[in-house]
């Protein structure tokens, strides 16, 4: 069905609903091929970035801010389906994150490169943490020693990666219609 034509139901398919789900398809795309780069990397590497909250936080400044926490959710089941973590963690970690950017919106410029890059690096870092979290719990253990380095790294690596592909991300086709209208002083 094409956009504003009445789909197979007799109703107009949504701009919105459209770019949701190509929001959905884009994330799938950029968390299989951190997959496929985490899979083909030697198991001591560590370099790969966690892209689901660098997507997340590369579209903050752009949606409205009731948009965060349903694009957490498009997001965080593009990365379930992809992920080993479990859902319901996944889901946790992305929809604190998008809370966190709702409040830190109203008090920094999310659009500024090194402000973008430092959000991402801790959110990752703290993200991998409950991850990590999550999956000792999960078989009962307590990690005698966490692999700091390796997190630091993967935080590091999305830091670059939200300085580097934000401007890609939102420029990715089908998802204008999510962002706001930037309103004229005039």
């Amino acid at each position: 069905a094409t956009l504003g034509a009445p789909a197979a139901g007799g109703q107009p398919m949504s701009r919105r609903l459209l770019a949701w789900c190509l929001l959905a398809a884009w994330t799938v795309w950029a968390v299989a091929l951190q997959s496929l780069l985490a899979g083909a990397a030697a198991p001591h590497f560590s370099w790969v970035p966690e892209l689901a909250p660098v997507m997340l936080l590369a579209l903050a400044s752009r949606l409205e801010t009731r948009d965060l926490p349903l694009a957490a959710v498009v997001v965080g089941l593009a990365r379930a389906a992809c992920g080993l973590e479990p859902p319901a963690a996944v889901f946790f970690g992305l929809l604190i994150l998008a809370g966190g950017l709702r409040i830190l919106r109203g008090v920094l410029e999310l659009e500024g490169p090194a402000t973008r890059a430092v959000i991402a690096g801790l959110a990752v870092f703290v993200l991998v943490l409950w991850f990590e979290a999550v999956h000792s719990l999960r078989q009962g253990l307590v990690p005698e020693s966490l692999p700091w380095l390796a997190f630091m790294r993967m935080a590091l690596a999305s830091s670059l990666a939200a300085l580097l592909l934000a401007p890609a991300i939102r420029s990715l086709p089908g998802l204008s219609p999510l962002f706001m209208r930037r309103r004229s002083a005039w």
